[in-house]
């Protein structure tokens, strides 16, 4: 899979709870579950106090740069 799906689809996954506070640890964990392998997980942008909807949004725009 390649990164711009595992973006896409943790993006789709945190939209389930978008009210919920981003978790980086959580975030990361979810996408090695998806398969983004640990030389992309550190492009994964800080949250900075977002929640699930806005951090899905970053990661979508994240997404159509790969």
């Amino acid at each position: 899979m390649s990164a711009t799906a595992v973006l896409l689809a943790l993006a789709d996954r945190l939209d389930t709870q978008p009210n919920r506070q981003a978790d980086l640890r959580t975030i990361r964990g979810w996408a090695r579950r998806l398969g983004l392998t640990s030389d992309w997980v550190g492009i994964l942008p800080p949250p900075n106090g977002a929640h699930h909807a806005e951090y899905a949004s970053r990661l979508r725009t994240l997404a159509g740069g790969c």
